[in-house]
C-alpha cells in the first residue's frame, strides 16, 4: 500500500462482524411466463414469455452492462414481426437465448393463428449488436421434438427434430441469410437434437429407437468441422446393454469445451455419460454409469470448464425425496468423484448448470426458493449452504449462465422476471457531487469481479490533489440511497466510515487515491453486499466537501 492508499484495516473488524447474506434482484416485466438468460463478458441478456389477453403470447429479450440496473430493448415483441405470416401467437416448450460477444440468438417454438402458419413452429431471431436491434424471424413448420441453439463468435446455429430427421440451420448475418443440413443418422423417430461447439466445430447429440420394433432407444452423436454444412457419419454412444439407453421424453444434455465433448442422459433409473478427448472423433466403447444403482437418478445436465473438467448434476430419490447430486472429472471422464449433494433434502426439479473458468455453479427449483451453489476447485466440493433466491411460495421457469466476469440467475414468480447476481458483481451507481474547479469526483473498479480470493480495488479520480479523504461503506443492500442535503448527493447509508490519507496530486482535478477491499476468501462471505461511496474535504464543494458516484459490489 503506497502513501496515497486507502487504510482498510481499521474497518474490517467491524465489517466482518455486521455479515449477513444478501442478493440482488431486478424485476424486468410482469406476466412472464418463462425466462432463460445468457452471459457474455460483463453483459447479460435475459429472453423472456409475457401473456397477453388479446395478443397471445409475446416474446422479448432485455440486454444489461451493469449487472441489471439498467436494461435495452425490453419494448420490442421479437414474436411479432411475422410480416405476412402474422397471427397471435401461442408459444409451447421452452425458450432458450444464447451469446457469444456481440453476437445474441433467441429461440421459441409454437403456433401461430394464421392461414399462413398451421401446426407446431419453431423460430429464431438473431441480432449481431448485442442485442439492440435485430434481424427478421427465421421459421420452420412441424417439429417432433425439442429444439436447440448454439452461438459461436461467427455463426449462429439451431437446430430440432423434423418428420424424425435432424436438421441443423445457421446464419453468419442476423438471421437474414439462412443455410441449413439434415444430419446423417441412425435412429428412427428421432427427438431431442441438441448443439454444443468448440473453436470452428459444431456437434449434435439426439436419441432415436434403434430398429422398427421401437423397444430400445439410443443416443447418437454426429459433428461438423466446417460450420454446419456436413457433418460426420452417426456414432452411438448408449451401446448396449438396452437399458443404458435414454429415457423416452427426457432431454439429453451436451457440452464442449477444447477437445472435450460429454454427452449425458437417465436411462429408467440410471444417469449415463459417454466422452470423447477427440472432438468427438471416438468416442468411450461403452458409457459410464454415474450414480448408484437404484437410486431414480433422472434429468442430468453437463457442462464443461475452461480447464476442461467435467461436472454432471442429476436428480435422485435415494433419501426418499428428490435431492440435487453432482459427480466432476479432471481427468477427460476416465474417473469420476463420488456423488455430491449440494443440497438439502427437498422435491427437487431438474439442475441447471454453467462453467466458467474453473467454476461449476448450479441452480435448481423445488420445495420454497430456489437453490444456488458452485464449486471453485474442479468439483472436489461445493459449498456447504447454498444461497437461495425468490420466496417460499416457489419461482418458476428459471435459467443460469456464467462467464468469469459475471454470473446470472433468471426466474418466474407471481408472474414477474427476476434477475439475481449471486456471485462478483461491481457496478457503479449514480453520479459525483462537484468541488474545485467544476470536477465532480470519481469512484471506478480497477478489479472486473468480487469473485471469492480477489480483493476488490478502486480508484478515486478528478479529486482535489492533496485533498484529506474518506470512504462510506454500507453493508446490505438497504444501504445503496439516493439522498440530497445541503447539495451534497449521498449515495451510501453507511455502517463503516474509513478514514483515507491525502490524495496523491495538486490542483482541482488532479487529486487520486487508491483503495482495496479486504481478500475474501471463505464461502461465508458469499452473497455478501456492500456500497461504496468517497467523500473529500474541498472548500469549493457544498458545504466544504465534494463526492464520488456510488460503487456497488456483490461477494461471489
Amino acid at each position: 500500500m503506497n502513501a496515497h492508499s486507502l487504510v482498510a484495516s481499521s474497518f474490517a473488524p467491524l465489517l466482518f462482524a455486521a455479515l449477513g447474506v444478501a442478493q440482488q434482484r431486478t424485476v424486468l416485466q410482469t406476466d412472464g411466463t418463462g425466462s432463460a438468460v445468457a452471459v457474455s463478458g460483463s453483459r447479460m441478456h435475459v429472453g423472456f414469455l409475457h401473456h397477453d389477453q388479446f395478443w397471445g403470447d409475446q416474446v422479448f429479450a432485455g440486454t444489461s452492462s451493469d449487472h441489471g440496473e439498467t436494461w435495452s430493448g425490453l419494448g420490442f415483441d421479437l414474436a411479432a414481426d411475422l410480416g405476412s405470416v402474422g397471427g397471435a401467437f401461442h408459444h409451447d416448450g421452452p425458450i432458450r437465448v444464447r451469446t457469444f460477444n456481440d453476437r445474441v440468438s433467441m429461440m421459441w417454438g409454437g403456433t401461430y393463428n394464421s392461414q399462413f402458419v398451421g401446426g407446431n413452429t419453431i423460430c429464431m431471431r438473431t441480432s449481431t449488436d448485442g442485442g439492440l436491434t435485430w434481424g427478421p424471424i427465421w421459421w420452420y413448420v412441424e417439429i417432433d421434438g425439442a429444439r436447440d441453439v448454439l452461438v459461436t463468435a461467427t455463426h449462429s446455429y439451431m437446430s430440432c427434430a423434423i418428420d424424425g430427421t435432424v436438421r441443423v440451420w445457421n446464419t453468419t448475418d442476423d438471421g437474414t441469410t439462412i443455410q441449413g443440413a439434415v444430419v446423417p443418422q441412425i435412429g428412427i423417430d428421432v427427438v431431442d437434437a441438441r448443439l454444443a461447439g468448440s473453436g470452428s466445430s459444431v456437434f449434435c447429440a439426439w436419441h432415436g429407437f434403434r430398429d422398427a420394433s421401437q423397444t430400445i432407444d439410443d443416443v447418437y452423436f454426429s459433428r461438423s468441422t466446417d460450420a454446419g454444412q456436413t457433418w460426420s457419419s452417426p456414432s452411438t454412444l448408449s451401446t448396449l446393454p438396452a437399458s443404458a439407453g435414454p429415457r423416452d421424453g427426457n432431454p439429453i444434455s451436451i457440452a464442449a469445451s477444447g477437445s472435450t465433448v460429454c454427452v449425458v442422459w437417465d436411462s429408467s433409473d440410471d444417469v449415463w455419460m459417454n466422452v470423447s478427448t477427440d472432438g468427438g472423433a471416438t468416442w468411450l466403447t461403452s458409457p459410464t454409469r454415474l450414480d448408484p444403482n437404484g437410486v431414480f437418478g433422472e434429468k442430468p445436465e453437463v457442462c464443461v470448464d475452461g480447464t476442461s473438467n467435467l461436472h454432471v448434476g442429476w436428480r435422485d430419490r435415494r433419501t426418499g425425496s428428490g435431492r440435487i447430486y453432482v459427480s466432476s472429472s479432471t481427468d477427460g471422464g476416465v474417473s469420476w468423484s463420488a456423488a455430491q449433494s449440494i443440497g438439502p433434502a427437498q422435491t427437487s426439479q431438474a439442475v441447471h448448470l454453467a462453467c466458467a473458468g474453473n467454476t461449476a455453479y448450479a441452480l435448481w427449483a423445488g420445495t420454497g426458493p430456489l437453490k444456488f451453489n458452485r464449486s471453485t476447485n474442479a468439483g472436489s466440493d461445493w459449498y456447504p449452504t447454498e444461497d437461495r433466491f425468490g420466496t417460499s411460495s416457489g419461482p418458476g421457469a428459471h435459467d443460469v449462465d456464467a462467464s468469469t466476469e459475471l454470473v446470472a440467475a433468471t426466474w418466474i414468480e407471481s408472474g414477474q422476471v427476476t434477475v439475481a447476481i449471486p456471485a462478483g458483481a461491481i457496478e457503479s451507481y449514480g453520479t459525483g457531487t462537484a468541488g474545485s474547479g467544476g470536477f465532480a469526483p470519481t469512484l471506478a473498479s480497477t478489479t472486473s469481479s468480487g469473485m471469492l480470493g480477489t480483493a476488490p480495488s478502486f480508484e478515486i479520480a478528478n479529486a482535489l490533489g492533496g485533498a484529506t479523504a474518506a470512504m462510506f461503506i454500507g453493508h446490505m443492500p438497504s444501504t445503496r440511497i439516493d439522498f440530497t442535503f445541503a447539495g451534497l448527493r449521498f449515495l451510501v447509508a453507511p455502517t463503516v466510515v474509513v478514514s483515507l490519507m491525502p490524495l496523491s496530486g495538486v490542483g482541482a482535478g488532479a487529486g487520486t487515491g487508491t483503495y482495496s477491499l479486504p481478500t475474501w476468501s471463505d464461502p461465508v462471505f458469499l452473497g455478501e453486499h456492500f456500497n461504496l461511496q468517497a467523500a473529500i474535504l474541498d472548500p469549493a464543494g457544498p458545504p466544504g466537501a465534494a463526492l464520488t458516484n456510488g460503487v456497488t459490489v456483490v461477494i461471489g
